[in-house]
């Protein structure tokens, strides 16, 4: 009885609440994964006192507002995607206390991991304030902080709105492994600027590659499409600036939608960033 209550509450709590319904429902279903990568990076990083962890829910059996991953249709939300992230095997994570960052590893494989981990601080331009990369090595079943970063000092008048933290583990053949990103403030709190992400769509042998290229850092961003069913290889993830991410589109995953130029006309494109400074204006 309480539900859309209780997703508002929580809104309101880390984020400025959109009038928009559109964007209303693109907080809720980011708000949802957040919440759950916060849980479960927690709970993987107490192994040997916790073991395992079943998420309710997967999916629906009719349309409805629900905590599930996976909608009716047979749609990923928001959800889904956080979800593969972080039930990977070898997860990379990070716990921020008061801009103390640990970075940990937490290999739930039946073999050792060895590789690298990076980091750095930046700011919504991509300009780099302090980097750092660490080699790693990590037994099968164990997690363990693997490498620390310090900017609280760094963060004095007022930085913690301005700057961020990305994180990324490749393996022993540089491979990447996990990526993510740490605020220093409530997401409300952050000084987001407008990204203008710019797509490029190209035909690959069993569907489509999207390659996407942003001015500035991006948050959560979030892929549909106007018209038809398009099922992506990744989404609801962070973007930084000056950088390109790739994300595929399979052709048994797509419905309704049959060429490059059919794809590229009904590709939307949304992020937090975008979404925060609407409803900063009231939006």
């Amino acid at each position: 009885a309480n539900g859309n209550e209780a997703i508002e509450l929580y809104m309101e709590r880390d984020y400025l609440v959109p009038k928009i319904f559109s964007d209303y429902v693109y907080l809720s279903q980011l708000q949802a994964g957040e919440i759950l990568k916060y849980s479960v990076e927690h709970l993987r990083r107490q192994s040997g006192y916790c073991n395992g962890v079943i998420l309710w829910q997967l999916n629906d059996c009719w349309p409805v507002v629900s905590w599930s991953g996976i909608d009716y249709y047979g749609r990923w939300k928001a959800q889904q995607y956080y979800t593969r992230r972080f039930y990977a095997p070898v997860l990379v994570s990070a716990l921020d206390a008061d801009a103390k960052i640990g970075f940990w590893v937490t290999n739930h494989t039946s073999v050792g991991f060895s590789g690298t981990l990076y980091w750095k601080l930046a700011d919504n331009a991509g300009n780099i304030w302090d980097e750092g990369r660490k080699e790693v090595i990590v037994a099968a079943g164990e997690s363990r902080e693997c490498a620390q970063a310090d900017y609280s000092a760094r963060l004095a008048g007022g930085l913690e709105r301005t700057l961020h933290v990305e994180y990324t583990l490749k393996d022993s053949n540089a491979n990447l492994t996990g990526i993510g990103t740490v605020l220093f403030c409530l997401a409300k709190e952050f000084a987001f600027e407008h990204p203008v992400i710019i797509p490029r769509v190209e035909r690959i042998s069993d569907g489509y590659r999207v390659h996407l290229h942003a001015n500035r850092f991006a948050k959560g961003v979030a892929l549909d499409t106007e018209t038809g069913d398009c099922l992506f290889s990744d989404n609801f993830f962070d973007l930084e600036a000056n950088e390109e991410r790739m994300v595929t589109a399979a052709d048994v995953d797509i419905d309704g939608i049959d060429s490059v130029e059919e794809l590229a006309a009904a590709l939307r494109i949304n992020c937090l960033n975008d979404v925060m400074l609407r409803a900063s204006k009231g939006a």
